[in-house]
């Protein structure tokens, strides 16, 4: 099933919730419908020196899913604003000069942020 440019924007408004939720509004987020080679759902692709993200949603959804188009795009996209949460994660992993003192920093800031939602009633 093809999802519509309506789908498109029920998945972005879902995204800015959590990214709201979680405190990742230092980041300047662009969301692309489409631009993925697979079929996987969705996609994050960061700058992490910029503070600049792609979030990207597939116009195609699996029917063969056990759950609602509203729970999939739900999903999708708290999935890929997890993923950019644990972006500065990632580039430090990929690092050759690996920072102790930043990995601490980066680690103790998404602590915080899970802490944060968490922690909320």
């Amino acid at each position: 099933m093809m999802l519509k440019e309506k789908d498109f924007v029920y998945f972005k408004k879902q995204c800015a919730y959590w990214i709201d939720k979680f405190g990742l509004t230092d980041w300047d987020i662009s969301y692309e419908f489409g631009g993925l080679e697979d079929h996987n759902g969705g996609g994050c692709m960061a700058n992490y020196v910029a503070c600049h993200a792609i979030i990207k949603l597939h116009p195609s959804f699996d029917d063969d899913y056990l759950i609602s188009k509203e729970q999939y795009l739900k999903t999708n996209a708290l999935h890929e604003v997890l993923e950019l949460l644990l972006i500065p994660m990632q580039i430090l992993a990929e690092s050759r000069e690996w920072n102790y003192a930043e990995y601490e920093h980066q680690r103790h800031r998404i602590i915080q942020r899970l802490s944060k939602v968490l922690e909320e009633k």
